[in-house]
């Protein structure tokens, strides 16, 4: 998950909603509030998955560490699966 402090954009509708101005202390504080709630629901999720198989992708090698991701993982958002691999 991801949010934003909300900020014109040329063009948007919400610019013209002037009863809606927000101070940007406020903004500030809800957007820091959400980011910890998920960061503690992401990691509750990702704990569910320690431990469990199931098919990945893997991107590169890090030495002998296959660093992958799962279907339900998109590259430079979520975490990896990292993966000792036996040496050969």
């Amino acid at each position: 998950m991801g949010c934003f402090e909300y900020s014109p954009v040329e063009g948007a509708a919400a610019n013209d909603l002037r009863e809606a101005v927000v101070p940007d202390e406020v903004k500030a504080e809800r957007r820091a509030r959400f980011m910890e709630l998920s960061a503690e629901i992401s990691a509750a999720r990702l704990a569910q998955k320690v431990g469990r198989s199931m098919q990945v992708l893997i991107d590169r090698m890090d030495g002998n560490t296959a660093v992958a991701r799962s279907a339900s993982d998109a590259p430079e958002i979520d975490g990896t699966v990292r993966m000792p691999m036996p040496r050969a």
